[in-house]
């Protein structure tokens, strides 16, 4: 938990020498491309510019990575590297939108193909 504020966030790293730097390096480089842009201009000397730091930058906008696959691969290298993830009041945002948004697909496609729904037998 922040000092100041109610955000609140999980901090999942490996366990230190469990993967070597070095290895860390190799398995964030095919993704460092999925950066956010303010990342990206940062000097090279910046400590946003470490391999972790970057990792974390990526996933926390894991959001905005357009393709799926791009996303799975976000995604191995978290689940073996780790780090903080957004805080819950980013999570619960993201799942709102992400409700309202499908919501208004799924009703969008049920009217034009009201045909195809089956909801099952009605005990009726």
């Amino acid at each position: 938990m922040s000092v100041y504020g109610d955000d609140f966030n999980f901090f999942i790293p490996t366990p230190p020498g469990w993967i070597s730097d070095e290895k860390q390096v190799e398995m964030i480089r095919p993704i460092l491309h999925l950066a956010p842009d303010a990342y990206k201009r940062l000097p090279d000397n910046d400590w946003q510019k470490k391999p972790k730091a970057l990792l974390e930058a990526i996933f926390k906008n894991i959001d905005s990575i357009e393709f799926q696959v791009d996303r799975e691969n976000v995604w191995n290298v978290w689940k073996e590297i780790g780090g903080s993830v957004i805080s819950f009041h980013i999570l619960g945002n993201r799942l709102i939108k992400f409700l309202d948004e499908s919501s208004v697909t799924l009703t969008e496609e049920v009217e034009k193909n009201p045909q195809n729904i089956n909801l099952g037998k009605s005990p009726y």
